[in-house]
């Protein structure tokens, strides 16, 4: 028969201390900045984020251990989002932000490839510029 949970070993007086503030915010190797983590909710990101106040709704175990014997491994970490404020886990940039460095995982910022310019862009542009002038001259005539 299966005895009941018993979560006792869940509540640990050091984790409540150990969760108010994230010292082990990761960092570059190269050059010692933090990484940028991203909000995958409105897509904020930065290195400010506080620890968000969560209840899990169960400890994580994972069965079967190290020495075959059940491991409880705690919750996950999660960040709060200043801006829209939603509560999500730590994604963070593939590459750092100040050196470049690649960092072989994380989210891959996909830059957009430059459009053409365009023959109506240009005549636009032209358009533009000489009614600019015109009416420049218009009011240095009717000012003068």
């Amino acid at each position: 028969m299966n005895e009941p949970y018993d979560d006792s070993s869940w509540e640990d007086d050091d984790q409540g201390d150990e969760l108010e503030s994230w010292d082990e915010w990761p960092v570059c190797p190269n050059c010692d900045s933090l990484r940028q983590a991203i909000c995958p909710i409105c897509e904020t990101s930065g290195t400010t984020f506080p620890l968000a106040e969560w209840i899990p709704p169960a400890p994580i175990i994972e069965l079967g251990g190290v020495d075959g014997e059940d491991e409880v491994i705690g919750a996950p970490l999660m960040l709060m989002c200043t801006t829209c404020d939603e509560a999500f886990a730590p994604n963070f940039y593939e590459r750092c932000e100040h050196c470049g460095y690649d960092f072989e995982s994380g989210v891959v910022i996909e830059i957009p490839e430059p459009e053409e310019i365009n023959v109506r862009i240009l005549v636009v542009v032209a358009v533009l510029v000489v009614v600019t002038i015109g009416t420049m001259a218009f009011f240095g005539y009717v000012l003068r």
